[in-house]
């Protein structure tokens, strides 16, 4: 149901393929420490910190998310949880990497079907991982 990343500090690998992802982080040093290493890494990114600007983000106008990266615990509002379900049921192939210090089994209750948890703190490396590991599966199954 889903996979588990993490990963020993290494050097940051440079994507392939750009993909255009929304990053859901209620806190601040985070949200912008993971869209720095995407946008390096060639990725257009959209960082937002709450629930409200994330669904107003996934009904813009424009190339829609291939994937999303979603903090757990919002703090005010609904969860990470609530914010895939939403994005999966306009777009069903859309990528989902919850990252959060909460325990993983969460998602097996809580998460949606082929979503990858990485744990917090992660490294940039294992954010990259990640990311071009569920790139390479949208693309193989268009």
């Amino acid at each position: 149901m889903f996979q588990t990343y993490s990963s020993p500090v290494a050097q940051p690998v440079q994507s392939k393929s750009r993909n255009r992802i929304l990053i859901v982080e209620d806190e601040p040093l985070i949200g912008l420490g993971l869209k720095d290493s995407l946008e390096c890494a060639g990725h257009d990114v959209v960082w937002v910190q709450s629930d409200r600007a994330a669904y107003a983000a996934l009904r813009g106008l424009g190339r829609p998310f291939e994937i999303l990266i979603l903090d757990i615990d919002l703090g005010v509002g609904t969860t990470g949880f609530d914010i895939a379900r939403t994005a999966r049921t306009a777009n069903p192939q859309v990528g989902v990497i919850f990252s959060s210090g909460s325990p993983p089994d969460w998602l097996k209750h809580f998460g949606v079907d082929k979503a990858i948890f990485l744990p917090k703190p992660c490294t940039e490396f294992g954010l990259l991982a990640a990311v071009s590991g569920l790139s390479q599966e949208l693309s193989t199954a268009d």
